[in-house]
């Protein structure tokens, strides 16, 4: 018999909440009443729900209903339960939506750039085992190596086929890989060009140049944040020197960085979220200084996509949202909630093990009936709109972990997923 789990917070690398709304009763005991009574849906926000909901569960469902939400939009995030068979399906199904209405051309994965690379050989060239070799050499990832994915790639590949070249879709690894530390040396070799860089960068330059860089990953890694520490000071000369290589260089530095602290649990658990939060957000800030005017679309863990703070922190979508970012107001959230599905999660050995997987009654006792009723197992509800109780109060949002405000301070649309059998591992 499969063990009953509680579901909240998978694994910080998954991107779920500390203290995530996602619950199964605990070996068949019933869900404590202290937890049902976390801000409920008011009759006010049931009437608008109702009034705003549409069926998304067909083969090819018809989206347009988000159209006018995401005109003059440039980063689209989808927040996501992993391992749920219906949601990793939907990906696929958004992105050609989101081509065909606001021209995407890059898929955001929760990856690191030189796996991504490997897999735009693959959208490039179609040989799979190139696919294969990509979903092999991610380490640890066991909700990424999953039957759907691999599967979202092959038709990405063919939906690719049938657009002109210059408008087809590529995907940008915007995560570390904590494995992958030579790889990331010799990548940021590659990108220093000959010749002297100027004086004042000169001498760490030089350091990535020598012959041993690498060899010590821990004097590898040294160097790399004395140049993240000089970044500031002399960003003028390091833009001159690395010219059209700076944006590749500033996303290999910081993900490598990233990669190299993040496992030192000493540093705290929030400090660890915000390191990772922050090189995200500094690898998208440099992909967009190549394509500034490009349409994005991510389908990430639940807590990143939030575009205010959670848990005292700004994470991915809050960092987009804040003072000095280039999409500021530019963004669009998804917010992806379950009810009776099967999942897949890590245990406490790393290994994949199904689980039962639903959110709080209350959030979605309204909810539920409705999608019923709709006879679709997906179902999406827009959460703006005239008179609508969540643009002044607060729901599906931990309010004990937000930092206030409304609802549509934080996300945009709710998509609940019912039913849904855990994703297939390779």
């Amino acid at each position: 018999m499969i063990k009953e789990l509680i579901f909240s917070a998978l694994l910080l690398l998954c991107g779920c909440n500390f203290a995530d709304n996602i619950y199964s009763t605990i070996d068949g005991d019933p869900i404590p009443e202290e937890l049902l009574e976390l801000n409920p849906v008011t009759k006010a926000g049931e009437e608008f729900l109702k009034n705003n909901a549409f069926a998304a569960g067909s083969e090819q469902p018809d989206l347009s209903f988000m159209d006018t939400d995401i005109s003059g939009k440039q980063v689209i995030f989808a927040g996501e339960i992993h391992g749920i068979s219906f949601i990793q399906n939907y990906t696929i199904k958004l992105i050609k939506h989101f081509q065909k209405t606001s021209g995407l051309r890059h898929y955001l994965e929760e990856l690191d750039y030189l796996t991504c690379c490997s897999i735009n050989e693959y959208l490039v060239s179609g040989d799979e085992r190139l696919l294969q070799k990509a979903f092999d050499e991610v380490p640890n990832a066991g909700l990424f190596r999953i039957r759907e994915k691999f599967e979202m790639y092959r038709q990405l590949y063919a939906f690719n086929l049938t657009l002109p070249e210059n408008e087809r879709i590529d995907v940008v690894g915007l995560d570390y890989n904590k494995q992958a530390a030579e790889a990331y040396f010799r990548k940021i070799r590659e990108l220093i060009p000959e010749g002297a860089a100027p004086d004042s960068i000169s001498k760490k330059i030089s350091a990535l140049k020598a012959p041993d860089f690498g060899g010590s990953a821990g004097a590898a890694n040294g160097a790399l944040k004395e140049i993240q520490k000089d970044l500031p000071l002399h960003e003028n000369d390091y833009r001159a020197f690395l010219g059209s290589s700076y944006s590749d260089f500033i996303i290999c530095l910081y993900q490598q960085i990233t990669a190299a602290e993040y496992p030192d649990t000493s540093i705290g658990r929030k400090r660890r979220a915000e390191l990772r939060e922050n090189s995200c957000y500094v690898s998208l800030c440099a992909i967009l200084e190549k394509y500034p005017d490009d349409v994005f679309f991510g389908q990430w863990g639940r807590n990143h996509v939030r575009r205010s703070s959670c848990n005292g922190m700004k994470w991915f979508a809050a960092l987009l949202e804040s003072k000095g970012s280039p999409v500021r107001g530019k963004v669009l959230s998804l917010y992806f909630m379950v009810s009776d599905c099967r999942g897949l999660a890590l245990n406490d050995n790393g290994e994949l093990e199904e689980v039962a997987v639903d959110e709080y009654r209350t959030h979605l006792a309204a909810i539920t009936g409705i999608a019923d009723a709709m006879n679709s197992n997906i179902t999406a509800f827009r959460l703006s709109g005239d008179d609508s109780p969540f643009e002044k109060s607060l729901h599906f949002v931990d309010p004990e972990a937000s930092g206030g405000g409304a609802t549509t301070d934080y996300i945009d649309y709710v998509f609940l997923f019912q039913n849904s059998p855990p994703s297939a591992p390779l």
